[in-house]
């Protein structure tokens, strides 16, 4: 028996594979390019993990070795308020102190990878929250369809951290709804690469789940003691 193939898997099928070859050009294009890959929200993430690497952690929020590593990598001065600083959280520092190599270029390739990673952990865990009756198929189209969003794919362009917030809120909502506090509570607490965001989802949290809101005070102070 011969199997159909409808028009709409055609559409979406053309649809994601034509997003995906745009999006690996303009990546490509971005990064074989000197200015542009210079110009993203990574070179900052950068800047963290090679003063980590070379004068210490303590070193990470230091305004003018920012502006010395940047500058170094440039190949010009840049004024004093130029630089794109580092004004996260520490949390990640470890993190960037050990992947961030010499190339520029090769710690964007990594950080890229961490970050489709990181993506696919939380469409996942979104994808599981999904009612039994649905099948395979369409949390796979709803996997596919989230990593191929255009605001996700900026944030890869850009080389933010975005996808930590992201795989916060996914692990968040997967505790609240399945009843998990644990889950619940360190998915909120990696949300603290965006505070203010964090504030948002915390307050309802204490008021109505205490459990969950002790384990991110608990997991939230722990990543701000690493």
């Amino acid at each position: 028996m011969k199997k159909t193939i409808s028009f709409s898997k055609i559409i979406f099928w053309t649809g994601a594979i034509s997003l995906l070859l745009v999006y690996i050009i303009l990546w490509a294009e971005m990064i074989a390019s000197p200015s542009e890959r210079t110009g993203t929200d990574f070179i900052a993430f950068y800047s963290a993990g090679r003063i980590a690497q070379e004068r210490g952690s303590s070193k990470v929020y230091d305004i003018d070795l920012q502006q010395e590593v940047q500058e170094n990598l440039l190949g010009f001065s840049i004024l004093d308020n130029q630089p794109l600083l580092y004004n996260h959280l520490p949390f990640l520092i470890p993190l960037l102190k050990l992947i961030m190599q010499e190339s520029y270029t090769l710690s964007f390739s990594i950080w890229l990878l961490i970050q489709i990673s990181l993506y696919g952990v939380s469409l996942i865990t979104l994808a599981l929250l999904f009612p039994d009756k649905w099948i395979k198929i369409t949390k796979r189209d709803f996997i596919i369809s989230g990593g191929l969003f255009f605001p996700v794919f900026v944030s890869l362009l850009l080389g933010q951290d975005t996808a930590f917030l992201f795989l916060g809120i996914s692990l968040f909502l997967y505790g609240i709804l399945r009843k998990n506090d644990f889950l619940a509570g360190g998915g909120l607490a990696l949300t603290l690469v965006r505070p203010h965001l964090t504030l948002v989802l915390a307050l309802p949290v204490m008021i109505k789940n205490k459990k969950a809101f002790s384990y991110f005070v608990g997991l939230g102070a722990a990543l701000a003691l690493l």
